[in-house]
């Protein structure tokens, strides 16, 4: 019989690998863990790429909203400067200003509840400025522009017009900023981003914008002239009174307190914020009582009533009740401003 080579037909050879398949299955031993780790890579950087995206959609949807919200308030302001400063009252002025300001204060808060992107951070640098400059800048405005009204002859007040105004436009330069680098982030991210509206609260420079135009148009507006008046209204009593009088003074119903209720009224065009009430009550040359009371903030145009309760009071006497305004600013019309009247309380029937 003839021999067989030992080890490839025999049951009881072994295997014999090649050093080149012992190579193949070392190399393939270190490169599968390679490819897990570049496809996670991939897969942690693809997620990444996709969780940024989201985060710039959402903060510029939030810029967006903002951003339509400011047209409107810098419209208002344009039509300001171009038609209605010439007509305007100080009071709707003033509402006005402080309605921008306010809005411009609640869009800097909104955006700070915002998701800043990394990659959104040049953009949101931007608005933020911009949104920071024009609230101080209105804030400048509305202080220049009644300084240059109550004290036209200080030159100081004329400057920080010119300062505010050219504030303003700083703010507009800085949205427009703003509005370069969102549509770079358009390109860059490939997502879907509405066109940003164009925000200018001032308009093109003409004449009539002019700092030193502006300042003669506030001056000739006469709905801005300072205004100052607050007076008292009607005195009641209560319970009230029964009709009549006694020798020329008021009666009332017998009771053992009286109450007393003061109308109080601002005709001016300034927020009247320090007013006093003193309400004194007298029987001859004696004070019995006497009642102090500090009004609350009133606008122009509204009136409030105060009541001063339990002045306690007996029959048959005359009474002198006094009741007196006063402001810590003077004003220069003080009629109205103090009624004196007496009073008798029946006896009972």
């Amino acid at each position: 019989m003839g021999s067989r080579p030992w080890g490839f037909e025999s049951p009881l050879a072994h295997i014999v690998f090649s050093d080149s398949y012992r190579g193949r299955r070392r190399g393939l031993k270190w490169t599968l863990p390679v490819l897990i780790t570049v496809f996670a890579l991939a897969f942690i950087v693809s997620g990444g790429l996709r969780s940024e995206t989201r985060a710039v959609v959402a903060y510029l949807d939030a810029a967006a909203m903002v951003a339509q919200d400011q047209l409107a308030q810098a419209s208002s302001f344009q039509r300001l400067l171009l038609r209605d400063l010439d007509n305007i009252e100080r009071d709707r002025l003033l509402r006005l200003l402080s309605a921008m300001q306010e809005s411009l204060s609640l869009a800097e808060e909104d955006m700070a509840e915002v998701e800043l992107p990394r990659s959104a951070t040049r953009a949101g640098t931007a608005l933020s400025l911009a949104l920071e400059t024009w609230q101080d800048a209105l804030g400048r405005f509305q202080e220049a522009a009644l300084g240059v009204v109550d004290e036209p002859g200080d030159p100081a007040h004329r400057t920080a017009l010119e300062d505010a105004l050219v504030r303003l436009r700083v703010g507009d330069t800085l949205y427009g900023s703003f509005v370069l680098a969102a549509e770079e982030m358009r390109s860059d991210l490939d997502v879907e981003i509405g066109a940003f509206p164009e925000v200018r609260y001032m308009p093109p420079p003409s004449s009539l914008t002019s700092s030193e135009r502006v300042t003669l148009r506030l001056q000739a507006a006469n709905g801005l002239t300072l205004r100052r008046r607050i007076f008292l209204g009607q005195v009641r009593f209560e319970p009230p009174e029964s009709g009549g009088d006694r020798n020329g003074a008021r009666v009332i119903p017998n009771t053992p307190t009286v109450d007393v209720l003061v109308a109080v009224t601002n005709e001016g065009n300034v927020t009247e914020s320090d007013a006093v009430l003193l309400v004194r009550l007298q029987r001859g040359s004696r004070i019995l009582d006497s009642r102090v009371e500090e009004l609350e903030a009133m606008g122009p145009g509204t009136s409030t009533t105060v009541t001063f309760e339990d002045f306690e009071v007996e029959p048959t006497f005359r009474y002198a009740l006094l009741v007196s305004l006063t402001t810590r600013a003077p004003q220069e019309d003080l009629e109205g401003t103090r009624v004196e009247l007496d009073f008798v309380v029946n006896e009972p029937t």
